[in-house]
This record gives structure tokens, sequence and C-alpha cells, in this order.
């Protein structure tokens, strides 16, 4: 499973132009952290707190969540480790 997790000073950059000139921009239904990369697809942004909220109410675990700043990265991507709860 791949998630797409970004700061939470970063969240408001989901919408961009790309976003506003979807037609889907329009839907009400879309939540903080959609947004259609050049205009192409749909992604979801988590943050990890608002990840750590949504799996809290599915059998998923967290296992282990690291940043790639021990890696030379500017930590915004970030390995999750996830298993299958009983």
């Amino acid at each position: 499973m791949t998630q797409y997790i970004v700061p939470e000073e970063a969240m408001s950059e989901a919408r961009d132009e790309y976003f506003e000139a979807s037609p889907a921009a329009a839907f009400n239904i879309l939540e903080e952290g959609d947004n259609f990369p050049l205009g192409k697809g749909f992604v979801h942004w988590f943050t990890q707190t608002s990840l750590q909220s949504e799996l809290e109410e599915t059998s998923f675990e967290l296992e282990r969540i690291e940043d790639d700043s021990n890696y030379g990265g500017a930590g915004y991507l970030c390995l999750i480790k996830m298993k299958k709860g009983e």
C-alpha cells in the first residue's frame, strides 16, 4: 500500500492550478488532501496525523514511520510499514 505523507504546512499546496482546473474540484465530497497531480488522475495526501487517524478505523497497524531525513532527504518522504491486524 502506498500513502502520500506530507508535512502539515504543505497540505494547502494540494489545491494548485491543476486542482482548480479540474471539473471534479467542484464536488462537495472532496476532502483536504485530495488533488489531481498535473491534471491527470487522483491522489489523496495525508499528513502523519491524518493517516494515523484514518487507520484507527481499520484493522491496519502502523509498525514503523521513518522519514527520509536520516538518508540525506528533506523529511518530505516517509516510509510507512503497516501490518494487517486480527
